[in-house]
């Protein structure tokens, strides 16, 4: 079994033990974070149980806001799904330049 690090311990579901003593962390999928469905916001990738496009914290990343201020801004998006977002963002970049190297 391959057992992934989990880097944000806010996008770990739980710890758990290989029965010889050795905790691991089981991460979060971009299921639990991203929601596709072609009846809400016509498939654009929204945070999963909102409205709230994923796109929109990027633009508010990219425009120099923190991400309290998005959160703020969008009090459906808890902090571990734009964290969690961020996380395989960055998991699948490090891993797509791994894989080109």
């Amino acid at each position: 079994m391959k057992i992934r690090r989990c880097v944000l311990v806010s996008v770990c579901r739980e710890t758990q033990y290989n029965g010889k003593g050795i905790a691991y962390t089981i991460p979060m999928t971009a299921k639990d974070f991203i929601e596709v469905d072609p009846e809400k916001m016509s498939g654009t990738p929204v945070f999963t149980g909102t409205r709230v496009p994923i796109n929109h914290l990027l633009d508010y990343l990219k425009a120099g806001d923190s991400l309290n201020t998005f959160l703020a801004d969008f009090p459906t998006v808890t902090r571990e799904q734009a964290l969690g977002v961020l996380e395989l963002m960055r998991e699948r970049l490090l891993t797509e330049y791994e894989t080109a190297a």
